[in-house]
């Protein structure tokens, strides 16, 4: 994306739902930087400092007065709303379906009648596919998600393309790698390499569900904001683009990278594999490179040195206020 593309967003207002915790925290400062008008709306502001510049806005998806003044006048919805993990939303199944989906055709509807063209979506990269095969996967592999996360990130994919087919509307889905970075805490059981690195940190043991050989594709978090503007200015036709470094590494690997930049040694815990736990999901990214002109750039180890020294900043100062 050149400065010239990036510059179309002065003035725009944009709306991200869903951003008062990690994606929010990377989004929101590049959005203000490029001179965009930020509005952000989630439950909780988990993170004030990287929403400075933007008017927050608390509140639900079914919160639709809040959300029509929120979505009044704007140009482009970043979509990060979500209530569960993949483990929570397995454990109901009615409920996330009810809260994701319903809740995600409910925006589309409201964003619809107030005029806003696009709605980028942070769907799920490393669920979609299930065991569709061996990968990297391509956004042209047939998607086989074997647990309800999966189901429901897929489902609400399909809802944009149908908008956008009988609304006229340019709404593209991100299936974006499992994202780590600064302003992702740990403390919610969600995202393996700041779950890990605040265990290491807190002298906690690490569970492994299966033998430590699953495979993940993950993606920087500044990366992957990069990816979200990029789409928002996106003029082409596909609707769909994988997001990710297109590397594989395993939860061992990811454990070992980790004490080398931490220097600690970890303790680990394997417990039995979970059926809905996908055995390897690594991500094709071509097309993102050749139409959205995005490719993940940051290195491995200097995204893990960002990530544990914001995750050791946040642990030194919960024991500070103690």
């Amino acid at each position: 994306m050149s400065v010239a593309e990036a510059d179309r967003l002065e003035g725009k207002t944009c709306v991200v739902v869903g951003g008062g915790g990690f994606l929010g925290a990377q989004l929101t400062p590049k959005l203000v930087a490029l001179g965009a008008k930020v509005r952000v709306f989630g439950r909780t502001r988990y993170f004030a400092r990287p929403l400075y510049g933007a008017h927050w806005t608390s509140g639900t998806l079914d919160d639709v007065e809040k959300l029509v003044a929120v979505l009044s006048g704007a140009d482009i919805v970043f979509h990060f709303a979500g209530a569960s993990s993949p483990a929570g939303a397995e454990a109901n199944r009615i409920s996330d379906l009810s809260t994701n989906v319903g809740g995600s055709v409910a925006l589309m509807d409201l964003c619809r009648h107030s005029g806003v063209g696009r709605i980028v979506f942070a769907s799920s990269g490393g669920t979609i596919y299930g065991d569709a095969g061996l990968p990297p996967f391509s956004e042209t592999t047939l998607p086989r998600p074997i647990s309800t996360y999966g189901i429901n990130k897929l489902g609400v994919e399909h809802y944009l393309r149908l908008y956008n087919h009988l609304y006229g509307m340019r709404n593209v889905s991100l299936r974006m790698a499992n994202p780590f970075g600064p302003y992702q805490h740990g403390t919610k059981q969600q995202g393996a390499i700041s779950v890990f690195t605040r265990l290491m940190l807190e002298d906690g043991v690490i569970r492994i569900w299966g033998d430590g050989t699953a495979t993940r594709d993950y993606l920087y978090g500044g990366d992957a904001a990069d990816a979200m503007i990029a789409a928002a200015l996106y003029d082409g036709e596909a609707e769909v683009f994988n997001i990710g470094s297109g590397v594989g590494r395993t939860l061992n690997e990811v454990v070992a990278s980790l004490e080398t930049v931490l220097g600690v040694t970890a303790r680990v815990e394997y417990l039995p594999k979970r059926a809905f736990d996908v055995a390897a999901s690594i991500l094709d990214c071509r097309l993102a490179e050749t139409e959205l002109g995005w490719r993940a750039s940051c290195d491995w180890n200097a995204a893990l040195a960002l990530t544990c020294d914001w995750i050791r900043q946040d642990v030194a100062a919960e024991r500070a206020g103690r």
